[in-house]
């Protein structure tokens, strides 16, 4: 990845970090496609949006709680499961 792409998704995080934490209600049509997202760029070699991925994925089960979070993880798990076998 180039430093243009990183920038790109550094900010695009920064963005998602500020609709959960100030607007969680805009997000919640689409909470199963930005937990996919997260999840992808957990396993990101770039140690910094791995983190930054992981930071808001907290902050995300912090401020939705697990209730609203842990369905839409489950799903998200079984999908993946089933793509990797």
């Amino acid at each position: 990845m180039n430093d243009t792409v990183l920038k790109v998704i550094e900010v695009s995080m920064d963005f998602l970090e500020f609709l959960i934490s100030s607007l969680p209600e805009a997000i919640f049509n689409h909470i199963e496609q930005i937990i996919k997202i997260l999840l992808r760029h957990i396993q990101n070699k770039k140690e910094t949006i791995a983190q930054k991925a992981n930071d808001i994925l907290l902050l995300s089960i912090e401020i939705l709680t697990s209730n609203v979070l842990l369905p839409h993880l489950v799903g998200i798990l079984e999908e993946i499961s089933h793509e990797n076998t």
